[in-house]
């Protein structure tokens, strides 16, 4: 997506009001804390569906350091005023001055059972030889030491989602998605089938979301959700998720 070049597109005409489902067939890892917007797993497709589509070796993206790539996404933008005080101008939506991010909501499922992942942390042996000529480094001491680290996460019904989307094209980059959530790499999140059908309510329920609010507590506005550049004050503008 060209950064300063977006704009509001919740109202155009192309858009249909969509319901996604998936259906997962082991725990998933970071809920609840975790809203998962549906951009999020999309926009892992959409790089999934790049690398299918052009020679890896021409697919050049920025280093994901102070700035991430933003995918285009077969989905509605909204454009909300900017609450970062200090935001980078790639932020930014076609105005200078607002923020944008994309039409659809956080996950909304029901709760079967609480669970949690362990995963071996491994000592930064690498890094400690780079940085350090010592002639000795202990990996069993120390606050960066080998330990086990616990994830907290969930068995749920099934994950859903609302949209204002192509459907089609939704669909194509959805089915690239084959695990949600975290820790994915170990087999967490896996989804059996993802399915997109058109649903009126959506036309409201996308707004289930956190949207920029003056005030509100720091979050993200759109993927990649984990990267510190699309953090800022947010409010839930719609709250209608039955967790």
């Amino acid at each position: 997506m060209p950064p300063g070049t977006v704009v509001d597109t919740t109202t155009a005409g192309r858009w249909v009001p969509v319901r996604v489902e998936a259906s997962v067939t082991e725990a998933v890892i970071g809920l609840p804390s975790d809203p998962m917007h549906l951009d999020g797993p999309l926009a892992w497709g959409a790089y999934q569906d790049a690398l299918l589509d052009s020679d890896p070796s021409t697919l050049r993206l920025p280093p994901m350091r102070e700035w991430a790539h933003d995918f285009a996404l077969p989905l509605a933008t909204w454009v909300r005023p900017c609450t970062r005080p200090d935001p980078d101008p790639r932020l930014l939506a076609g105005d200078g001055s607002s923020v944008w991010g994309w039409a659809c909501s956080r996950a909304d499922y029901r709760i079967l059972r609480h669970t949690a992942a362990h995963v071996r942390r491994r000592p930064p042996v690498d890094e400690m030889a780079y940085w350090t000529d010592a002639p000795r480094y202990h990996p069993g001491l120390g606050p960066r030491r080998a330990a086990n680290l616990q994830h907290q996460g969930a068995w749920v019904d099934g994950l859903r989602w609302w949209a204002l989307a192509d459907p089609v094209r939704l669909q194509q980059l959805l089915d690239r998605v084959t695990n949600v959530g975290r820790l994915v790499r170990h087999g967490w999140g896996r989804v059996q089938s993802w399915t997109v059908v058109v649903d009126e309510s959506a036309l409201v329920r996308w707004r289930d979301r956190w949207m920029p609010a003056a005030g509100g507590v720091p979050q993200t506005v759109r993927a990649p959700y984990h990267h510190e550049s699309r953090r800022m004050p947010c409010r839930l503008e719609l709250s209608c998720a039955t967790q």
